[in-house]
Parts: C-alpha cells; structure tokens; sequence
C-alpha cells in the first residue's frame, strides 16, 4: 500500500457511484471531514463490492446509508463510506485527488 498522491483522479466509477445513488447513499453530511487513507496500488473492484455488500446489509437493517464517522461494529465500513462521499465530491468538482 501507498499513500495518495496529490493530483491522482477520483477512484470512483460512473457504475460504482449509480449503485451508491440506487441504495439511497447521502454523500453530504454535517460531518463532512477529510480522512487520511491508504490505498492498495491497484484499487481491487472486489474491495468495493464487499464495501457495498456491507452498505447494503446496513441499509436494510437501518432504513438508511448515514452510517457514522465512528461505528464499532464495522469501522472499516465507516471509513469506506467517508471515502465514496469525497471521491464523489471530488468528481462532481472535476478536482483530483489532494
């Protein structure tokens, strides 16, 4: 793994962001904060997938996609989530990766 790199395009595809639209996904929150990540050189499509399993499942037993900046039962999810708000934020501004 490395670290992001400044200037690097949104991660995030057209298909991936239809699928987080079609499940009601809120990009924009109160807590809208700047996370730091690592990324896998390659970004691994499955990765996602099993990212948005997950989102799924929450949503079905929530009624909702707000899931919080922290969340003990799978914080992985919540940091997953913070990422897909920001690509897409990113994206929608044409901007890169900061």
């Amino acid at each position: 793994m490395r670290q992001r790199k400044r200037g690097e395009p949104s991660q995030l595809s057209d298909e991936n962001l239809r699928r987080l639209k079609r499940v009601g996904f809120v990009f924009n929150t109160r807590r809208n904060q700047d996370f730091w990540y690592h990324r896998a050189d390659t970004y691994l499509s499955s990765i996602w997938d099993k990212s948005y399993e997950r989102l799924v499942k929450y949503k079905e037993e929530h009624g909702n996609c707000l899931i919080p900046k922290i969340y003990p039962p799978d914080q992985a999810l919540a940091y997953w989530v913070a990422r897909q708000r920001k690509q897409k934020r990113l994206k929608t501004q044409g901007k890169l990766n900061l």
